[in-house]
């Protein structure tokens, strides 16, 4: 969350033009607007998972190389 403030900070412009534009499409066409917002959430929490369980499997490969690089010493 605090990466998503100091973005918004540091690019205060182009945050508010993204606002206005999401505004302005949720008032022109709101079911176009909430299909693309909900497409928009389902592809990236699937990244986000997809990106944590990966990382899991990293993180558990690497304990699994030091501990058979230990046991072979």
């Amino acid at each position: 969350m605090e990466n998503m403030i100091s973005l918004f900070q540091d690019h205060l412009f182009a945050g508010i033009a993204i606002i206005i534009l999401l505004l302005l499409s949720f008032y022109r066409k709101p079911k176009l607007f909430l299909a693309v917002f909900l497409l928009v959430v389902i592809l990236s929490s699937t990244l986000y998972l997809i990106l944590n369980i990966s990382s899991i499997g990293a993180t558990y490969k690497k304990e699994l190389v030091q501990k058979s690089i230990t046991d072979s010493f």
